[in-house]
């Protein structure tokens, strides 16, 4: 196998596991949905967020990709949102 091809495969693996982080993170993510339906809570809560999003990226903040990482916590962010909204239309029909 060539160089190349070792790197694809090491990266293949690693997607996988992020898949299945994904898939686990979204799972407690309809759990939340659930509970902030239950507690009238907003699926929007900014100081979550804030806190969330500095305390996953502290430790790299002399890191090249740190930028680049915080887009990927507030993309993630923001698909989670999207899920809990969806959720939240399909629960009140």
């Amino acid at each position: 196998m060539d160089e190349l091809s070792l790197y694809r495969s090491e990266i293949d693996q690693i997607d996988k596991q992020m898949k299945d982080l994904f898939l686990k993170r979204m799972e407690i993510v309809k759990k939340i949905t659930k509970w902030k339906i239950k507690h009238d809570y907003p699926i929007f809560d900014p100081k979550r967020e804030k806190f969330f999003v500095e305390q996953n990226s502290k430790d790299i903040v002399h890191s090249p990709h740190h930028d680049t990482y915080v887009a990927f916590l507030n993309s993630l962010l923001a698909l989670s949102k999207e899920y809990q909204n969806q959720l939240m239309e399909e629960m009140n029909q």
